[in-house]
C-alpha cells in the first residue's frame, strides 16, 4: 500500500495495528462496531482506554476521529489523542502523525516534520513507513518514472476500489507504454480486462494493445509484439496492431514488415463486405502516416480505393463516410488529384469529402494545395473553417490579401455561434502574427458582447505587445464594472488614457458600463477581467475583481485562472492567489477539497511551479483525484524532458 493509499486507509480507520503481544479485546470490539457502521459505539469503547493512557486505544481513536467517513469527525480531538500516543512512542501513531503533517490536517502542512515522523516509525519497525520515505524522496526530486510507480501502486492496491479505477489504470498503462515499461503495461492490460469498463474505456484499452504491439516491435521484441496482437480473438481487431508493427519495423526489418502487412491484409479481407474492408485499409493508411511510413500508407490507401464499391441508394451515406476519411488520408499524403477524384465520384453531399481532403493537406503542411482547393469546398461554413485553419498555419496570417478574403467569407456566414468561434480563432491567429489592427477590425463580426470580451482576452493572451495587453486589461476590467478606485494606479496609466480608449469602445459597442451588472454572465465577465489583470501582474486590481464574486466557489476557480494567466512564479499575483486558494482548500471532509487541491496543482504545474505543485498534490486525500493530478504532473515533466 503506497503513501497516498496508506494515508487514506489510516484516516478512514482501516489500518488497525495491535499492541505488542496481540490486539486488545476492547479494540477488537471497537473494530467490530466500526465494521457494522456503529461509529459512536466504537468511539465510546476506545475513549475509555484512551483516557486510561493506552497508546493503542489513543492511536485508534485518533484514526477514527480523523476519518472523513461518517459524521463523527473531530480533527482537533484526534490530534490530541494522536499526540499522546506519539509521546509514548507508539509506532503506528508516529506513522499517522506523519500523515497529519503531510496533508496539513489539524495544523499547517510541514513536510519536514512528516519526514521525521516517517523516519521514526521506520526505525521502530513499521514497514509501511519505509515505503513512505521512498515516495517522499520521489516528491523531493520527481521524475515521470518514480511518480508513475507511485500511481501504479495506488491504482492497483486492493484498497482502491473507486468507480474510476478502470479509467485510472488505463491512464497508468498509457504512461507505462510511453516510458517503455512494456512488461508492466501488458500485465496491467490483463488486469484492466477484468474490470467493468465502459465503451469509451474499452475502445481506449484496445488502442493501447496496438500501442504496446508497436512499441515492442520498435524495441526489437517482435515475437512479444505478435503475442499482444494475437490476444485479440477477432481477426479484424488485429489489423491495426499488425499495421502499426509493420510501420515500426519498416526501416529496420523490411521482410518482417512485409509479413505483417500481409497478415493485416488477410485480416482485412476477412471482413464481411467491401465497405468494411475499404474502411479498414483507410484506417491502416492513417496509422502508417502517423508513423512516417508513407510508402506503406500509399499502398493501404490504394487498397482502400480499390475496395470501395460503387454506391447505391442504400449505401451512399455509408460509402461517403469512408470516402471522406480516405480523402483526408490522401490529403496527408499530398495526393490532391486522388482526393479530387474521390470527391467527384461521390453523390449526394460532397462538402465533407472536400473538407476532409483540405484538413489532410493542412495536417501535412501543404498550404499551397489548400489555397487551390479552397474554392472547391461547396459548403460556405466548411470552407470558412478550412480558411481559418489555413491562416492558423505558420506565416499564412501575414498574407493581408488572404486575410481580407477570409474576413469577407466570414462576413457572409449567418451571425451564429459557429461564426463567432471562427472569428475568435482567426483573431488569435492574427495577433500571433502581429496583425493587431486587422484582428481588432474583425471583432465587429461578433454580435454577442461576452463573446467579444472573450475574443479580446484571447488577443491579450496571444500578444507580446505590452501596451496592447494593458489596454485590453483595462477594457475588460471596466466592462466587468471595476471603478478607477479598484484599478488604482492602472486607472491613471497610458492604458486608460482617453486617446487609448478605442478598445474600450470596441468592446462596449455603445453599451453602458458595466457590460454586465447582473445575471449569470457577471461572473464570466469578472473571470475575464481577472485573467486580463493577472497577465499584466496587477495583483491589487486582481484582488478587487475577485472581491466582486458572489460565490466562494467561483472566486476560488477565478483565483486558479489568475495563477495560470500570470504564467510565472515571479508574478506577485501567483503568491497572493496561491495562499488565498489554499486557505479556501484547507483540509475538510468533502470531495470538493480534493478536487480543489487538484485544480490548484494543475494551475501550478501549468506555470512550472513544480515544488509548489507537489506540495499541493501531497495534501490530496482522495485516491482517484490524487492519481489524476499526479498523472498530469507526469505529463508535464515528460514533456519538459522531451
Amino acid at each position: 500500500m503506497k503513501l497516498q493509499a496508506l494515508g487514506t486507509a489510516v484516516l478512514a480507520g482501516a489500518l488497525w495495528v495491535g499492541a505488542v503481544g496481540g490486539a486488545r479485546a476492547d479494540v477488537e470490539e471497537a473494530m467490530a462496531a466500526l465494521q457494522v457502521g456503529d461509529i459512536a459505539q466504537a468511539i465510546e469503547i476506545l475513549r475509555v482506554d484512551a483516557e486510561a493512557g493506552d497508546p493503542v486505544a489513543q492511536y485508534q481513536l485518533a484514526a477514527v476521529l480523523a476519518s472523513p467517513i461518517g459524521e463523527a469527525r473531530d480533527v482537533p480531538e484526534a490530534l490530541q489523542w494522536l499526540t499522546q500516543a506519539v509521546q509514548q512512542n507508539h509506532p503506528p501513531a508516529l506513522l499517522l502523525s506523519g500523515r497529519f503533517y503531510e496533508i496539513g490536517l489539524g495544523a499547517p502542512q510541514d513536510l519536514e516534520l512528516a519526514r521525521e515522523a516517517y523516519r521514526a516509525a521506520a526505525e521502530a519497525g513499521v514497514e509501511a513507513a519505509s515505503r513512505l520515505l521512498v515516495w517522499d524522496a520521489c516528491w523531493q526530486a520527481p521524475t515521470p518514472e518514480c511518480l508513475l510507480d507511485m500511481v501504479d501502486e495506488q491504482a492497483t492496491d486492493e484498497g482502491f476500489r473507486d468507480p474510476v479505477t478502470g479509467r485510472t489504470i488505463i491512464a497508468v498503462i498509457d504512461w507505462h507504454l510511453r516510458l517503455g515499461t512494456y512488461d508492466r503495461a501488458i500485465e496491467l492490460m490483463g488486469q484492466a480486462q477484468t474490470l467493468p469498463l465502459g465503451l469509451e474505456q474499452t475502445e481506449r484499452l484496445a488502442s493501447l494493445f496496438s500501442d504496446a504491439a508497436e512499441g515492442l516491435a520498435a524495441a526489437g521484441r517482435l515475437d512479444d509484439a505478435r503475442q499482444v496482437a494475437e490476444a485479440f480473438a477477432d481477426p479484424a481487431a488485429r489489423i491495426i496492431p499488425f499495421i502499426r508493427m509493420a510501420g515500426a519495423v519498416a526501416e529496420s526489418d523490411a521482410e518482417a514488415s512485409e509479413a505483417l502487412v500481409a497478415d493485416a491484409t488477410e485480416a482485412a479481407n476477412s471482413l464481411p463486405n467491401d465497405i468494411a474492408r475499404a474502411d479498414a485499409f483507410t484506417q491502416a493508411a492513417g496509422a502508417l502516416i502517423d508513423q512516417g511510413a508513407d510508402d506503406l500508407a500509399r499502398r493501404m490507401a490504394t487498397a482502400a480505393g480499390d475496395a470501395l464499391p460503387e454506391a447505391t441508394m442504400l449505401t451512399l451515406s455509408e460509402i461517403n463516410q469512408v470516402r471522406a476519411r480516405l480523402a483526408g488520408v490522401l490529403g496527408q499524403l499530398g495526393d490532391v488529384e486522388a482526393a479530387r477524384a474521390m470527391a467527384e465520384r461521390a453523390g449526394g453531399t460532397v462538402a465533407p469529402i472536400w473538407y476532409a481532403a483540405a484538413q489532410g493537406l493542412l495536417a501535412a503542411g501543404n498550404t499551397a494545395a489548400v489555397r487551390d482547393l479552397l474554392p472547391e469546398v461547396p459548403d460556405l461554413r466548411l470552407r470558412a473553417d478550412v480558411a481559418v485553419a489555413l491562416l492558423e498555419q505558420g506565416d499564412e496570417a501575414g498574407d493581408a490579401a488572404l486575410v481580407d478574403q477570409v474576413s469577407e467569407l466570414l462576413g457572409s456566414l449567418p451571425a451564429d455561434l459557429n461564426r463567432t468561434h471562427l472569428v475568435q480563432r482567426l483573431v488569435r491567429a492574427l495577433v500571433a502574427a502581429g496583425a493587431n489592427d486587422q484582428a481588432l477590425d474583425l471583432l465587429g463580426l461578433i454580435d454577442l458582447p461576452l463573446a467579444r470580451a472573450q475574443a479580446l482576452e484571447g488577443m491579450q493572451s496571444a500578444s507580446g505587445d505590452a501596451g496592447l495587453r494593458a489596454r485590453i486589461a483595462v477594457a475588460l476590467a471596466r466592462a466587468a464594472g471595476l471603478s478607477d478606485d479598484d484599478l488604482g494606479d492602472l486607472a491613471d496609466s497610458p492604458a486608460a488614457a482617453p486617446d487609448a480608449a478605442d478598445i474600450q469602445d470596441l468592446l462596449m459597442a455603445g453599451a453602458d458600463v458595466p457590460l454586465f451588472d447582473e445575471g449569470p454572465l457577471v461572473d464570466e465577465m469578472l473571470r475575464l477581467a481577472v485573467r486580463g489583470l493577472a497577465r499584466i501582474d496587477d495583483a491589487a486590481a486582481v484582488e478587487a475583481a475577485l472581491a466582486r464574486f458572489q460565490s466562494d466557489q467561483r472566486r476560488f476557480y477565478a483565483r486558479l485562472a489568475a495563477i495560470t494567466a500570470a504564467g510565472s512564479t515571479d508574478s506577485p499575483v501567483v503568491d497572493a492567489q496561491m495562499a488565498a486558494a489554499l486557505e479556501v482548500a484547507a483540509p475538510v471532509d468533502d470531495l470538493f477539497l480534493s478536487r480543489s487541491l487538484a485544480r490548484l496543482a494543475h494551475a501550478l504545474v501549468a506555470i512550472d511551479a513544480i515544488d509548489r505543485a507537489t506540495a499541493t498534490l501531497r495534501r490530496i486525500d482522495d485516491p482517484a483525484t490524487f492519481s489524476t493530478g499526479t498523472l498530469e504532473l507526469i505529463g508535464h515533466l515528460d514533456a519538459a524532458e522531451g
